[in-house]
């Protein structure tokens, strides 16, 4: 049982390292130019780079992303 929790601990970290601050995204008007967050912000008013709800930029927020799914699943 320790291994398993231990192991587990492990993978959330590295979940969380790989995932990080890969989830923003362009919101505005038309983004279907838009490749990353210069083409974004290079267009203005009203467009603007955000991050999603539930991401995975901390261990919390790795929590919060994948709790709703085991619990429905």
């Amino acid at each position: 049982m320790k291994a398993t929790l231990k192991w587990n601990d492990v993978m959330w970290v590295h979940v969380d390292q790989l995932f990080k601050g890969m989830l923003y995204h362009c919101v505005g008007g038309d983004v279907s130019d838009v490749i990353n967050k210069t083409d974004c912000l290079n267009k203005g008013p009203p467009y603007r780079w955000v991050n999603y709800k539930y991401n995975f930029d901390d261990l919390g927020q790795v929590w919060m992303s994948i709790l709703p799914s085991i619990v429905v699943g």
